[in-house]
């Protein structure tokens, strides 16, 4: 959500507004929730021990994930795509819409 922070400088209100917007947009239409900011905190870990290894759940930004497909030059149904670390599936959600053999996350 935009914080006080955010109204620094009007441009950049707007950049993260629409990255925002869009973001929950997307989840919307595909029927998932991948939006929110997930901190540390949030996890619950078996071994909290491992918390200083883990990072906070951060979406990847749809027109970036769309990019990197397009970009790249493969046939991918001679490929697996395996996300480790998927969050919460967001990647995953774009990467089936390619014809990829298989998708694990």
């Amino acid at each position: 959500m935009l914080k006080a922070k955010h109204f620094r400088h009007p441009l950049w209100t707007l950049v993260i507004a629409y990255r925002y917007y869009s973001s929950v947009f997307y989840d919307w239409k595909h029927g998932i929730r991948t939006t929110k900011i997930e901190p540390l905190s949030t996890l619950e870990l078996t071994c909290p021990e491992h918390l200083a290894h883990a990072n906070p759940y951060v979406a990847s930004q749809p027109e970036d994930i769309h990019s990197v497909f397009r970009n790249l030059d493969l046939d991918f149904r001679k490929y697996c795509f395996v996300d480790f670390g998927c969050g919460k599936g967001r990647v995953l959600a774009e990467a089936v819409r390619y014809p990829f053999n298989s998708v694990i996350g």
